[in-house]
C-alpha cells in the first residue's frame, strides 16, 4: 500500500487499484529536472504526486484525494524521453560507474533516470578533478623514483667517487695560490 502524497488526507491509495492518471512529458521531465540524485520510476511517480498536491488547493478530510501516476505510466514517458535524448536511464552500478552518486533508492536494481543536462555538468565536474589528480598522481611518482635513486646504495657511493676522480684529474683546484 501506498499512501498519496496529500499530507491532509493521509488516505491510502494503491498504484495498482487506484485510478490511474496520466501525466504529460513535460510534467515528468520537469520533476526528473528537479531531482538532484538519479531516480528510480516510483520516485518520480511520487514527485510527480507531490507537485500535483502541492498545486490544487488543501483537500478536507471530504475531498477525495485523487488519484495517483503509475509507475508503468511514468516509465513509458521516461523512455520517450530517452528517446528524444533528454533523459539517460542506467542501472545503479552503471551511474557509480559513470561517477554519479545514484545516493539510496527504492530499487536498487532498476534503472536510475537523470537528465542528459544534468549528467553532462556532473561529467564536466568529474574531468576536472581526474587532470589534477593524474598530474599529482604523476608528480609524486616523479618524486619517488628521485627518492628511490638518491637512497639507492650505489648513489652515495657514485657521488663520493665522481669527487675522488674530479679531485685527482684538478689536483690544484680550489687551492688558495698564496
Amino acid at each position: 500500500m501506498r499512501r498519496c502524497a496529500c499530507v491532509a488526507c493521509m488516505t491510502c491509495v494503491t498504484r495498482k487499484r487506484g485510478g490511474a492518471v496520466d501525466a504529460s512529458r513535460e510534467e515528468i521531465l520537469t520533476v526528473v529536472e528537479s531531482l538532484a540524485l538519479p531516480a528510480s520510476p516510483e520516485e518520480i511517480a511520487d514527485a510527480v504526486d507531490a507537485v500535483r498536491v502541492r498545486a490544487r488547493p488543501r483537500l478536507t478530510e471530504f475531498d477525495d484525494p485523487g488519484a495517483c501516476v503509475t509507475a508503468e505510466a511514468v516509465l513509458g514517458l521516461l523512455r520517450e524521453l530517452e528517446e528524444s535524448g533528454q533523459v539517460k536511464g542506467y542501472a545503479r552500478d552503471v551511474w557509480v560507474g559513470l561517477w554519479v552518486d545514484p545516493g539510496r533508492t527504492v530499487r536498487p536494481t532498476g534503472l536510475l533516470w537523470w537528465p542528459v543536462s544534468k549528467w553532462r555538468e556532473a561529467a564536466g565536474h568529474r574531468v576536472q578533478p581526474d587532470l589534477a589528480k593524474i598530474r599529482r598522481e604523476e608528480e609524486a611518482r616523479r618524486e619517488e623514483e628521485r627518492i628511490e635513486r638518491q637512497s639507492s646504495p650505489g648513489f652515495g657511493w657514485g657521488k663520493t667517487w665522481e669527487k675522488v676522480l674530479w679531485d685527482a684529474e684538478h689536483p690544484y683546484e680550489g687551492l688558495d695560490p698564496l
